[in-house]
């Protein structure tokens, strides 16, 4: 879609949150989305997805912040994956949320404790609808924020 995707990791290996957010901030991304599988070992009934955000001390895009990007995410995966909804969640005190300096969330997807959502998260169609599903929040976080495209294809926000 033209968007230049960063990964802190492409294999199953763990990445300590400072790195990741030092990355971000590094980078000057425009947004931050980690993708979880969430998990409630002691409810295996819970299951759907969910957003967190972390609401910004100093927003630098007026047009977005985490509460916003969240409802985007929330919205397009829900709509996409046919999960329970358990909506956005504050969570401020979340070191990927709170140190980044652009726009972040985590996109629990589904509960890998309960059966019925591990048993879609099994499943590559399911993890491909998710990862659409993404990739359509942010093209509408991008329009909402005012990204224009150059002619070479290059995403520009003008900040306020």
């Amino acid at each position: 879609m033209g968007v230049n995707v960063v990964y802190t990791r492409k294999t199953d290996v763990f990445v300590d949150l400072d790195p990741r957010v030092d990355l971000a901030n590094k980078l000057d991304a425009t947004l931050f989305i980690s993708v979880h599988s969430n998990s409630m070992p002691d409810n295996s009934d819970y299951r759907g997805t969910e957003t967190l955000y972390c609401p910004p001390a100093n927003p630098k895009y007026s047009k977005m912040d985490g509460k916003k990007l969240a409802v985007i995410v929330q919205k397009e995966l829900v709509k996409t994956l046919g999960t329970v909804d358990n909506g956005i969640i504050e969570r401020p005190n979340l070191a990927v949320l709170r140190k980044t300096v652009m726009p972040a969330v985590i996109a629990e997807i589904a509960y890998i404790s309960n059966p019925s959502d591990r048993a879609k998260l099994s499943d590559d169609s399911f993890r491909k609808k998710a990862a659409q599903a993404l990739a359509n929040a942010v093209m509408k976080a991008l329009d909402e924020m005012g990204a224009v495209v150059d002619e070479n294809g290059t995403y520009t926000i003008i900040v306020d």
